[in-house]
């Protein structure tokens, strides 16, 4: 009986000191375990700030997209990762930047009325998607499962990205594998969202800055340019003002209209009301002088008959196009090239029609209302 006892009491011994190990294992394992979940939590927290600091300090979006896709793989499984931008003007979202296995998507606009795509629910309903199941999950959000590139994931988690109440698009992170998430990874994304709203709108004003300043500087350029080329004429008055030949006219003319505008071609034309014909001498193309050449007044399908007989100005940027508001047919030029740009004048001595001055060139659209501008001072 005495060693049964004993037998008993050592056996219950025994299981009671492996019992106690075990205990002791579970314990320390557990306490590992929670180690590592706080140094892991830790280095979490250091890295999420980290990535703030970086992209909350950096000014062009595209650069800031790449910062997060390069950091948020050490965060959370992000097979795919995507910023995409509620465009109210348009009820449209824009999946601006989008990555799946490091290959990146080029942006594509999906509509507002889609109810069938996660992004849509996530904005229209300003709340979070969480899901590790997408065939058996998504009907808590959609009807059906829409996959606009690349591969099907199976865990999603969308987090709506907001300025107080407004809401400006989402933030999205997909995982090809079941139950890749935790309501942990939500937090780190509920944060990643936090930082993008500020680094968007820190891009966004240093974008409407960069435009106010570059606006303010063409102004600048644009005001400096009119008091040069103000400049500019008066100078060519003076030159042309105190000649006497229409040769020398056009050639002190061209040699500093081409500062003022495309003028490939210069020329002036002088009606002979003796002989009805508007004479061009000294007609500049490319700085060479081309030879003296006249065309009847009665041949109405000439820019400079019809200028002088309508004591009209002519604006074409367009030659094949434009010619019609003038003209009814095209004819070869007597001399030179065809033009594709053209403004005409009419000048006037005492009131009275004499002639016609033109510039032109050959190029489409060389022409504004600046450069006519220039010419009618040209004429007086």
């Amino acid at each position: 009986n005495n060693v049964a006892m004993y037998a008993s009491s050592a056996l219950d011994n025994a299981r009671l000191h492996q019992e106690t190990e075990e205990e002791v294992l579970r314990r320390t394992v557990e306490a590992v375990k929670q180690k590592e979940e706080v140094e892991k939590t830790h280095e979490n927290t250091r890295l999420l700030s980290e990535i703030g600091q970086q992209i909350t300090s950096t000014l062009d979006f595209e650069t800031i997209f790449k910062k997060l896709y390069e950091n948020v793989n050490t965060l959370m499984p992000a097979e795919c990762f995507g910023v995409r931008l509620y465009h109210p003007d348009k009820n449209s979202v824009e999946y601006k930047f989008e990555l799946e296995n490091g290959e990146e998507f080029p942006p594509v606009f999906i509509s507002m009325e889609d109810d069938n795509n996660y992004t849509v629910w996530c904005i229209k309903n300003k709340k979070e998607i969480f899901i590790n199941d997408n065939i058996a999950e998504h009907n808590k959000y959609v009807k059906e499962i829409k996959v606009v590139s690349g591969e099907m994931p199976h865990s999603l988690i969308f987090y709506p990205m907001m300025i107080g109440d407004r809401i400006i698009g989402a933030i999205t992170t997909q995982s090809f594998r079941k139950n890749a998430y935790t309501k942990y990874h939500i937090d780190i994304l509920r944060t990643l969202a936090s930082y993008t709203v500020i680094a968007l709108e820190n891009a966004s004003m240093y974008g409407q800055l960069k435009e106010q300043t570059a606006d303010v500087v063409k102004q600048k350029e644009a005001i400096e340019k009119t008091y040069n080329d103000t400049k500019l004429l008066s100078k060519i008055a003076k030159d042309i003002t105190s000649s006497l030949s229409v040769p020398i006219i056009i050639s002190r003319v061209y040699a500093n209209v081409n500062n003022l505008m495309d003028a490939a071609c210069f020329g002036i034309g002088i009606h002979n009301l003796a002989a009805s014909t508007m004479e061009f001498s000294g007609f500049v193309e490319h700085s060479e002088i081309m030879p003296d050449f006249q065309f009847s007044t009665s041949d109405t399908n000439r820019l400079a008959v019809w200028c002088f007989a309508n004591k009209k100005q002519i604006f074409i940027n367009d030659y094949s196009v434009e010619y019609k508001k003038y003209i009814e047919a095209t004819q070869a030029p007597v001399s030179g090239k065809d033009s594709v740009s053209i403004i005409y004048l009419p000048i006037y001595s005492k009131q009275k029609v004499i002639g016609v001055i033109t510039v032109q060139s050959f190029e489409k659209n060389a022409y504004s209302d600046y450069h006519l501008d220039i010419l009618k001072n040209l004429a007086v």
